[in-house]
């Protein structure tokens, strides 16, 4: 996950359920910081409540949107995005699949703009 945040030069895109973000704050809170602080363009969706999101919101330093989608998903400059495979709500692996693809992540990329722009 931080290697795809970190390979954004110019926008990142964060989409997952309030307790994935939950469970990676330690993991996140700093490079979310200084993404805040860099010219990259953060843009977050999260699927929880919305005293959930807002506490998220206020601890991290970003302005997330709702979303209803229970998935994970990382995307870096619209031209690769990180898949989380599975639900690690009851302590399994955590897998996922890299996609480096522009034409498939910016396709993707649009879809989301559009389900996010609906809200």
């Amino acid at each position: 996950i931080l290697d795809i945040i970190n390979s954004g030069q110019k926008e990142v895109i964060l989409c997952a359920p309030v307790s994935e973000i939950k469970r990676r704050t330690k993991l996140l809170e700093p490079i979310l910081r200084q993404l805040k602080s860099s010219k990259v363009k953060l843009i977050v969706a999260l699927n929880g409540s919305d005293e959930e999101i807002k506490s998220l919101n206020e601890k991290l330093g970003f302005k997330a949107k709702r979303v209803d989608v229970s998935s994970a998903f990382y995307i870096s400059d619209r031209s690769q995005v990180l898949f989380m495979l599975n639900d690690t709500d009851n302590n399994n692996e955590q897998l996922a699949v890299w996609f480096s693809s522009p034409f498939f992540v910016q396709s993707f990329s649009a879809l989301f703009d559009k389900a996010i722009k609906d809200k």
